[in-house]
């Protein structure tokens, strides 16, 4: 009998052990995503009468225009410099205004960015 009880314990035993990783193979691992190296470059969202588009250079610096969609007029204009605390991406002018603020993003390899209007903004360069 002791040694019935002996070996159901030793058998228990082997039966909460794991050997190796208990990850599937297959599973992608989530590499850190760099949001301000993500951020670089030019976006454009459009709401059908203008084109809003914000230039998002490394030291932190922008342009912001807006233009008419079909004359390509420019309406307003303005360089900014530009922060990000977390997933909110701020833009202020040197006349401390604020030229917008995002919500950023990122799923399966791509950042968005939506601005306080709900307008979408997609990399174009």
């Amino acid at each position: 009998m002791k040694k019935i009880l002996l070996l159901m314990a030793i058998l228990m035993s082997f039966t909460f052990i794991s050997c190796g990783d208990d990850k599937e193979k297959d599973e992608p691992v989530e590499e850190p995503v760099n949001l301000e190296q993500l951020v670089i470059g030019e976006w454009k969202a459009e709401n059908g009468e203008y084109v809003y588009r914000y230039i998002f250079r490394p030291n932190y610096t922008g342009d912001y225009t807006q233009y008419g969609i079909v004359n390509g007029e420019i309406k307003f204009s303005r360089s900014y410099s530009w922060s990000l605390m977390g997933n909110t991406l701020k833009c202020i002018s040197p006349f401390n205004e604020k030229l917008g603020t995002f919500t950023l993003s990122y799923e399966n390899g791509t950042l968005h960015m939506v601005d306080t209007r709900g307008f979408t903004f997609t990399k174009t360069k």
